[in-house]
């Protein structure tokens, strides 16, 4: 049976923890960045998107007791401290409800501001594809790509990207890009669209959102923008270093002149501002640093990360941290925990421990229940 409980969101976060530590240790050492690439770094976030994404107990888990001053702690959580027409309310049912209030208010400034932010560039975008030297830039790069439309758009603080399937790359209005910039930038988006780098972000903002109340979620989003950015630049740069050099010094100097005009430049909604963009950009000596010592990838360093966060991920679901929901010692007569307390047994041996009629837990045995009645249904 699969089930959702208090201890699976609480294995969840645990799990999740462990694995975005894992990640900020690659991100924290250049050496380890340039020894261990793209790939596995995706294949970590990959294990720690999934892990967030499904908080539930599979029926093969096993229970592992917390010792009884934590089971104590969590059993005050879970206790109902007043019924609402059948249903227990407790300090869990609050915060469920205030964590679906949460992503409920998240979701929907999400869907405002993509609606606004497309309204803007509908209204205000200045169309660029047919003009030099994007027209001949995209036929350069892209000859047998999807349709990419380049457009320039008032407000805007940096060149970035936009949606997935009608592609655009954004140039800032009313800021003159140096020409020798220009190449390296429809390139840069170019290769962001052929990996659909968009459809990452936004499944990474979906997540961040699901989980809203948890700040490595946005270490984790921050940390993802820097890994595409990276996988761009050793795209674009490959093994030549000549071409390292006059990229990131293009790069550079975009910068230096985005930062310096930023203030002549219009003034747009808030929600054109592109922090994240910025910050990408601002780990710049960074991502050139990785980029010019990356020398290939160790593959026993791979196997070992790899076979790490697989194990932590299959562990975190074999595995699961149950309360003991039934205390001797703390007992005190109170008859909402003890009273209508009672268990069902399941086909495969295990038992759905009940408060009244709501489910509590599921559980392999009645070790940690004392006397609780059983009753077959």
């Amino acid at each position: 049976m699969i089930n959702y409980s208090f201890s699976t969101v609480f294995m969840t976060v645990i799990t999740s923890t462990i694995l975005i530590g894992i990640i900020a240790l690659c991100f924290c050492s250049e050496k380890v960045m340039c020894s261990i690439g793209n790939k596995l770094i995706a294949v970590l976030f990959l294990f720690t998107a999934a892990r967030l994404l499904f908080p539930i107990e599979l029926p093969f888990s096993r229970n592992i007791i917390f010792p009884e001053p934590l089971s104590f702690l969590v059993c005050l959580i879970r206790h109902a401290l007043y019924d609402l027409r059948g249903i227990p309310v407790s300090f869990w049912t609050v915060a469920a409800l205030v964590w679906a209030g949460g992503i409920v208010y998240k979701l929907i400034n999400m869907i405002i501001y993509r609606i606004s932010f497309h309204k803007h560039i509908k209204r205000y975008g200045i169309e660029l594809t047919d003009a030099e030297p994007y027209y001949s830039l995209l036929r350069k790069y892209n000859p047998d790509g999807p349709k990419v439309r380049v457009i320039s758009v008032p407000g805007l603080d940096t060149p970035s990207q936009s949606c997935i399937f009608d592609c655009k790359i954004l140039f800032p209005g009313c800021l003159d890009i140096p020409e020798e910039a220009v190449p390296y930038i429809i390139c840069h988006e170019l290769h962001h669209f052929r990996h659909r780098d968009c459809l990452y972000k936004l499944g990474m903002h979906i997540l961040r959102i699901l989980y809203w109340w948890n700040p490595l979620c946005i270490y984790l989003e921050n940390k993802l923008d820097l890994a595409l950015e990276l996988r761009v630049d050793q795209q674009m740069t490959k093994e030549d270093t000549q071409l390292k050099v006059a990229y990131f010094s293009a790069l550079a100097d975009l910068k230096t002149h985005l930062i310096a005009n930023r203030k002549k430049a219009p003034k747009g909604p808030s929600y054109l501002l592109t922090p994240r963009a910025f910050r990408a950009n601002g780990d710049l000596s960074k991502r050139a640093l990785i980029t010019f010592h990356h020398k290939g990838t160790s593959l026993p360093l791979c196997i070992l990360l790899a076979s790490a966060a697989a194990i932590i991920y299959l562990c975190s679901y074999r595995f699961t941290f149950e309360p003991r929901y039934v205390l001797p010692p703390y007992r005190l007569g109170t008859p909402e925990v003890t009273s209508g307390l009672h268990a069902v047994p399941l086909p495969d041996g295990t038992y759905n421990i009940y408060l009244g009629d709501n489910l509590c837990e599921h559980v392999d045995s009645l070790e940690y229940y004392g006397d609780v009645p059983v009753e077959y249904k």
